[in-house]
């Protein structure tokens, strides 16, 4: 078993500060009228709870043990959803083709 390279006050001050941390990103995404509430396909949960952490399967380390992140800082995009399903390739492809200059393309 490997030893942790934190030990003592080390520890301690991480600890502390980690749940300060993530006390001060809920508060901050509790002040966001509409935080998290992406658009998702029917058949999709959600992705991000009320206190603005990714809900999400982690995949582990290669060797098994899980990974280990100080922090995960993720974008999201909002899609238009429609009938309850993201658009096909060929609906993305197209709207891209279809695109010229600064136009928007409303697919992000």
């Amino acid at each position: 078993m490997d030893a942790s390279p934190l030990t003592g006050d080390a520890l301690l001050w991480r600890s502390i500060h980690r749940v300060a941390f993530l006390r001060s990103w809920s508060h901050r995404v509790f002040q966001e009228v509409g935080y998290g509430r992406l658009c998702r396909a029917e058949d999709e949960g959600e992705i991000v709870n009320a206190s603005g952490f990714l809900i999400i399967p982690w995949p582990p380390r290669t060797d098994g043990l899980p990974l280990e992140l100080d922090a995960l800082l993720a974008t999201a995009t909002d899609p238009t959803i429609v009938d309850g399903q993201y658009p096909s390739v060929q609906e993305i492809a197209s709207a891209w083709k279809q695109s010229t200059g600064e136009a928007h393309v409303e697919y992000f």
